[in-house]
C-alpha cells in the first residue's frame, strides 16, 4: 500500500463501466459489502490515473 498526498476525489460513476471487478453497474457497491475485495493491477492502474492524473510506479 502506498499513500500518494496529491491524490485527488474523483467521482466514481464515471470508471463504472470501465472497471473489471464491478459485475453490476446498477449494484456497484455490492462488491464492497463483505469487507475485502480483491482489485486487479488493470483496475487499480485506472484508479490511479483518474486520481493521480499519471500512472505511478505499481
Amino acid at each position: 500500500m502506498a499513500f500518494f498526498a496529491e491524490a485527488r476525489e474523483v467521482p466514481i460513476r464515471p470508471l463504472l463501466e470501465s472497471l473489471e471487478f464491478i459485475r453490476d453497474v446498477r449494484r456497484w457497491g455490492y462488491a464492497f459489502r463483505f469487507g475485502y475485495l480483491k482489485i486487479g493491477r488493470g483496475d487499480l492502474g485506472r484508479t490511479a490515473r483518474t486520481m493521480l492524473g499519471a500512472h505511478p510506479s505499481l
